[in-house]
């Protein structure tokens, strides 16, 4: 099939009565749905060319660096000591999908896209394309298939070590894996505030806040309130540099632990994207430390995706698959997490839908 490409979306060509056609060997496609099957097929197999690709600008700091003023592809192979064609080739293709543009004089300037990708973007997009398609996680997904048939988690076949171990063993990695979870937080608190009321509390515990950027916003909409961050030692100590000059600074307490072994006590628990980094038996070890630590009138808020009950879209899916790729987790439907509260001794009072693609999942204890 011939395709054309506008903005890495691809046009089969259209016989005179607007219907795709197409010879492919021996088969001659003449349908719409064979066409729009194979577009699909196309821009899925491109996506995953243009993942890696816009890594290599990140990692470049190719969009800081035009950010400064337009360059064309041999001064910047000579800034970066990067071979000409294959620089020049990168940003062509990055160029081709809007994420760069380049002018009459074959310059190469930032888009709306590329500026977000600037290291110090407050978005934090740039560490989130960091983590998620390359780094520590791209040998991961290479080994899939070995994953699906031993039914173990990729990303520890990949390395040998889980990847909290990963992290703990490469400082750099963690400290940007922490600022791309700030970013996930950041793309979707405002919608989870705005669509939950997370009524009365006096002490929220944000379980894995790191760098405190949801609980941060909880704080500012509820100033009698008083929050506590709870990550790991190391997290935690980096972290608090983001919020030690905020409004609310005096109010919140960076506390450093384990969550397999105890927590601090609050009234409201806060788990942001938490439980789905783990497989059943350990998501239900967390909910039970925090039961031991939670008063009667408690509240736990688990801030993820509800997958639907049958396979209809959903971007949590797609989330799932990360999740068994890079972590051994999953993502749930809502009664697999009220099996889980359930097991760990709460009960599960609301699941409020936010605009974003994220619930909240609202329960107290038992």
């Amino acid at each position: 099939m011939a395709f054309s490409s506008t903005h890495g979306r691809f046009r089969a060509h259209l016989n005179s009565a607007g219907t795709p056609i197409t010879t492919t060997g021996s088969v001659r496609m003449n349908s719409r749905h064979d066409a729009d099957a194979t577009a699909f097929l196309m821009n899925t197999i491109m996506g995953f060319w243009l993942g890696p690709t816009l890594w290599v600008a990140v990692r470049l700091k190719l969009p800081d660096r035009l950010r400064q003023s337009p360059a064309r592809a041999e001064s910047l192979a000579e800034e970066l000591s990067a071979n000409r064609d294959y620089l020049r080739r990168i940003l062509n293709a990055l160029a081709s999908v809007g994420v760069f543009h380049r002018d009459e004089e074959d310059r190469f300037t930032n888009t709306s896209i590329s500026e977000m990708l600037c290291q110090d973007h407050p978005s934090g997009i740039a560490q989130l394309v960091d983590t998620s398609l390359g780094g520590q996680n791209y040998p991961a997904w290479a080994l899939l298939e070995e994953a699906v048939k031993r039914g173990e988690c990729a990303f520890d076949i990949a390395h040998g070590v889980n990847w909290i171990e990963y992290l703990d063993q490469h400082p750099e990695r963690r400290e940007i894996f922490a600022t791309a979870m700030t970013a996930t937080t950041r793309a979707t608190e405002k919608a989870v505030l705005n669509a939950h009321d997370f009524g009365q509390f006096e002490l929220a515990v944000d379980i894995g806040g790191s760098h405190a950027s949801l609980i941060g916003r909880l704080l500012e909409r509820y100033p009698s309130a008083r929050g506590i961050v709870f990550d790991l030692p190391d997290t935690v100590a980096a972290g608090r540099i983001h919020w030690q000059s905020a409004s609310f600074a005096d109010r919140l307490e960076a506390v450093g632990g384990d969550f397999f072994k105890a927590v601090p006590t609050g009234d409201l628990y806060l788990l942001k994207l938490i439980l789905h980094d783990w497989q059943d038996d350990d998501a239900i070890a967390i909910l039970k430390t925090i039961r031991k630590a939670i008063p009667s009138h408690g509240r736990v808020a688990i801030i993820e995706t509800v997958l639907p009950d049958d396979a209809s879209g959903h971007l949590g899916w797609g989330l799932d698959i990360a999740m068994m790729v890079t972590t051994g987790g999953k993502e749930r439907s809502l009664s697999e997490h009220s099996r889980l509260l359930s097991t760990a001794g709460f009960e599960v009072i609301r699941c409020a839908p936010t605009p974003s693609m994220y619930s909240v999942v609202e329960a107290r204890p038992v």
